[in-house]
């Protein structure tokens, strides 16, 4: 692989040599080092950039990628496809037994769940999350993860799955500012009321939460 860094480097200076750059990255450069140095070339166009990176990125060990994906200041749809591969069956299967990978696939998994979320796509959030099944016991920031959820499930109007997490009630408040739902103010009050024992101001500002038109 003596020849990689004279092709990255005659890459710098030439859009054209790019494809090659990817290639070569491809086959011997699958680490942060190795994105990095591919990320900082120019290319033809954004579009060879975003297949060549996300193949890249597919084969960098997880740790690696959820490095390289904070290195970069990219468009949520950008960091949505890049991340993405953190979700990968194959992945899981072939780094879990490793702790660093495991942690680093949860983080980035929550990560790519909060991109979501700000993509409106709460579905594909709560997807995101069900890839690792024991996200909960690796994740480093387990009150992160429960209150994407909490809000994902908010706005996919499932009130009985919203309910069963382990969140406070500042939480509710938050995630009902990003998807209120009117309908069921009145059974959100009574459960949270229960739950947190609410003072009557903390239930008429729940209720304002949960009524306010989108």
């Amino acid at each position: 692989s003596e020849f990689v860094d004279p092709i990255l480097a005659a890459a710098a200076a030439d859009p054209e040599l790019f494809e090659i750059a990817a290639r070569v990255s491809i086959l011997h450069r699958t680490d942060l080092a190795g994105f990095k140095s591919l990320a900082a070339l120019p290319a033809p166009d954004q579009e060879t950039r975003r297949k060549s990176l996300f193949m890249l990125a597919g084969l960098c060990p997880a740790a690696d990628l959820l490095a390289a994906s904070r290195s970069l200041n990219a468009e949520p749809v950008f960091m949505e496809g890049l991340l993405n591969s953190l979700t990968s069956e194959n992945r899981i299967l072939s780094q879990r037994s490793d702790p660093i990978q495991l942690r680093a696939i949860a983080d980035g998994i929550l990560q790519l769940a909060r991109i979501r979320l700000d993509l409106n796509k709460p579905d594909a959030a709560i997807a995101a999350t069900a890839a690792l099944p024991e996200i909960e016991e690796v994740v480093g920031d387990l009150h992160g993860l429960n209150t994407v959820r909490l809000q994902a499930w908010l706005c996919l109007g499932r009130l009985d799955e919203a309910t069963k997490l382990d969140v406070v009630f500042e939480d509710w408040l938050t995630a009902l500012a990003r998807c209120p739902l009117p309908d069921q103010a009145v059974e959100i009050n009574s459960t949270l009321a229960a739950r947190f024992g609410l003072t009557a101001e903390q239930k008429a500002v729940l209720d304002k939460a949960a009524r306010r038109t989108p």
